[in-house]
């Protein structure tokens, strides 16, 4: 998490400000995760936005994440031979 990302959740005033934030926090970790998968061609650039999409619409389901996940650690162990 960023300094200016901890700064917005600690000032948000409602619940519904800091589920924003979270839901975008999450999001950009998603993306950061998917980038080298795509780069790799371990996913699509089409279905990587579609799953940050749903992570930014506030989808924090285990499945999802599981995803997530599943398509990083494959792209990684194929980056260092580990597969």
């Amino acid at each position: 998490m960023s300094v200016e990302e901890a700064t917005a959740l600690e000032s948000a005033e409602t619940e519904e400000a800091r589920e924003g934030i979270t839901r975008g926090i999450r999001a950009r970790h998603a993306a950061a995760r998917l980038e080298a998968a795509v780069t790799a061609g371990d996913i699509s650039a089409g279905e990587a936005k579609r799953l940050v999409d749903e992570v930014r619409r506030g989808d924090h389901s285990s499945a999802l994440r599981r995803r997530i996940n599943e398509v990083a650690r494959r792209t990684a162990s194929n980056r260092d031979g580990t597969a």
